[in-house]
């Protein structure tokens, strides 16, 4: 059997009948692979960068991404694999304008808990971890091996990156980005566009728009 999150489940869910992904990056080979981990077949990925349009990725060949030539369509499902917080923010804005729906992709080796509160658009990798009444903002990306502990919440558009640990109560602002193994300790408020490097320690709170590195984490200047 299976549980169940916000009616995606954790190890099946009612495939779309066509997947749109947009992003041929890194990230977006990572989220192809987790769609067909899951049973999904994406169909079509596009890209901004009319250089890369015809080559080959992850078998499938790489259009070009204008959503004013109605390269979002109705009767597809969409996923928007950019890394860039602020990117994949406004290109998710530009397909539900044009009436594309943004959909949930997780690898079936994510562990969800089904009293945790996943959004839409989000991606969460192999390994990652997401504890009993988190909740998870629209667009975020999980990533490999990151977790999320209890009654934490990460706002819309953030990245967790992979190895990255959150503890108990934590909250990330909207499009902050908590680097590559860092640690968030229990309780600790990080604010919006915030960037937490990677290892680092933060161990009290952090304002919107703070950069902060090092163990303790602290600010840095420019």
């Amino acid at each position: 059997s299976c549980e169940t999150v916000n009616s995606i489940s954790c190890c099946t869910r009612q495939m779309p009948i066509r997947l749109g992904i947009l992003g041929a990056g890194g990230h977006a080979a990572v989220v192809i692979s987790a769609a067909r981990e899951s049973g999904m077949v994406p169909v079509r990925v596009f890209d901004q960068d009319s250089a890369k349009v015809g080559d080959s990725f992850s078998g499938l060949t790489i259009e070009h991404f204008d959503a004013d030539q109605q390269a979002v369509s109705s009767e597809s499902d969409w996923h928007v694999a950019v890394g860039d917080n602020c990117a994949r923010r406004n290109l998710a804005a530009l397909i539900e304008d044009n009436a594309g729906k943004i959909i949930t992709i997780f690898h079936p080796m994510a562990c969800v808990d089904k009293d945790a509160s996943i959004g839409s658009g989000v991606f969460i990798a192999p390994l990652a971890a997401i504890a009993a009444r988190a909740t998870i903002g629209d667009g975020v990306i999980i990533n490999h091996g990151a977790i999320v502990d209890h009654d934490c919440r990460v706002g819309s558009w953030a990245h967790i990156a992979p190895g990255a640990i959150l503890g108990g109560g934590v909250t990330v602002g909207e499009a902050s980005l908590v680097g590559a193994g860092a640690v968030v300790l229990p309780s600790v408020e990080v604010g919006e566009n915030c960037t937490i490097g990677a290892g680092s320690v933060v161990t009290r709170d952090v304002a919107s728009g703070m950069t902060v590195c090092g163990v303790p984490a602290k600010r840095l200047l420019k």
